[in-house]
């Protein structure tokens, strides 16, 4: 895998060391290699809220109201701890959870499509998304079809492909 990642290194276009064995660890994932409590915590947040969707999405898999994952649009009923974990995400939580559109919400659920989750302070609900999917990230985004110059894809994707490039901060 270490040979295949340093061939995969040496075609990746910009300015980067000469091997990847010598590349600096992306500096927002430092905290990874550190003890801090709080990141620890968010990261073990996360790593629960996302096992709690994935079983919501392939519960909705299964019934059929969605393909893949990136077909979902995903509503978080969070109480105001949880909520203020994730929202430290902001539009990156869409990559975490691998959905198209992720909302945050600190109310307590209402109707039938809410789904419980063994988390506490958690339940959520999935909804197909009725946008159209980009040919190059295949989310499903309300720009899609409305870009002259690149009408198959996002608004994400045409500044990845003709602007300066998105930046991420956590995903």
């Amino acid at each position: 895998m270490s040979f295949t990642a340093d061939e995969l290194h040496e075609n990746i276009p910009g300015k980067r060391s000469d091997n990847i064995f010598i590349e600096e660890v992306y500096p927002k994932v430092t905290y990874l290699l550190n003890d801090d409590k709080q990141e620890a915590l968010l990261m073990d947040t996360l790593c629960l809220v996302k096992e709690a969707v994935n079983k919501a999405l392939e519960g909705e898999r299964s019934k059929g109201l969605i393909g893949g994952s990136l077909e979902a649009e995903i509503k978080l009923y969070a109480s105001d701890e949880l909520a203020g974990q994730l929202e430290r995400l902001g539009d990156e939580l869409r990559f975490v959870l691998i959905a198209s559109a992720v909302t945050i919400v600190k109310e307590s659920p209402v109707g039938a499509a809410v789904i419980a989750t063994e988390l506490e302070g958690l339940s959520l609900s999935v909804t197909k998304s009725l946008h159209k999917k980009c040919i190059r990230c295949w989310h499903h985004a309300a720009e899609v079809g409305h870009i002259e110059q690149h009408p198959e894809l996002c608004q994400r994707c045409v500044d990845n492909v003709d602007g300066a490039g998105e930046v991420r901060q956590f995903a």
